[in-house]
């Protein structure tokens, strides 16, 4: 089999498996021998492109122009965790070429969230930045504010961005993607080391008191050099030891 060849049967093998729960699409990608390659696509955190944080999370944001702000606001929300938003609209300076820094973020985003509120899919902008999202094979999260996920992503799982009539708020559409990257076989082991670090280096109140909730709600299991991390941030670190809720929040995890 060539190369071409391969290339084929890998993009048939994940339009097949994207039904799939997580861990039985991982068990199936290792015994196919892409889980690593896929895993590569989202491993690398140094700064690139338009991206300014060291080790932070990719995602773009699509969004259309009139839901500017919501998405500025998902962006700051996100960082808290660790995760770092692209969003054209305020991420690209004005003299830049914008289409440069566009396909440069798309090319190096770990991760596709699209706001899916009306008017998206004639947007042809974002249309084609969800199709670039689909080629690479990055995890992507449609979130309906009245529009069903179409097209290539209408096999993946949809988040309800509106509940009970109402939008949710970007502070909780924050807090929810970061259970869904934890949840995600080919991203959860780097969203947990990157909720870790964030939390054990916080420099403000709030970082702490949300990367440890996170941690503690999502139930997860934390490696020793993890929680010594964790241990020594307890004394060394005031915006973690001096912040609401926030120690037993560590010593709970320390403990599992």
């Amino acid at each position: 089999m060539d190369g071409a060849e391969r290339i084929a049967l890998k993009h048939v093998l994940l339009e097949g498996l994207v039904d799939l729960p997580w861990p039985t699409m991982s068990l199936v990608l290792a015994e196919v021998g892409i889980l690593d390659h896929l895993r590569g696509v989202i491993s690398d955190g140094a700064v690139v492109g338009p991206w300014q944080h060291d080790g932070a999370l990719r995602m773009f944001i699509s969004h259309l122009s009139a839901e500017k702000v919501f998405a500025e606001q998902l962006r700051d929300h996100l960082y808290k965790y660790g995760i770092e938003g692209f969003v054209a609209h305020t991420t690209i300076e004005p003299s830049t070429e914008w289409e440069i820094v566009m396909r440069e973020a798309l090319h190096t985003m770990h991760f596709f969230v699209a706001l899916l509120h009306p008017g998206f899919q004639e947007s042809l902008w974002c249309d084609q930045e969800t199709g670039y999202a689909v080629a690479r094979h990055v995890p992507i999260v449609p979130v309906r504010f009245g529009l069903n996920p179409y097209g290539f992503i209408g096999k993946y799982q949809a988040h309800d961005g509106i509940v009970h009539g109402a939008s949710i708020s970007e502070s909780d559409l924050a807090r929810q993607l970061v259970g869904v990257f934890i949840h995600n076989a080919l991203t959860r082991e780097r969203m947990l080391t990157t909720l870790v670090d964030h939390l054990a280096g916080a420099t403000y109140f709030d970082q702490a008191i949300c990367t440890s909730k996170a941690l503690v709600e999502e139930n997860v299991t934390l490696t020793d050099a993890q929680k010594e991390s964790l241990r020594q941030a307890l004394v060394d670190n005031d915006q973690v030891y001096g912040a609401f809720y926030v120690p037993p929040r560590i010593e709970a995890l320390l403990v599992r």
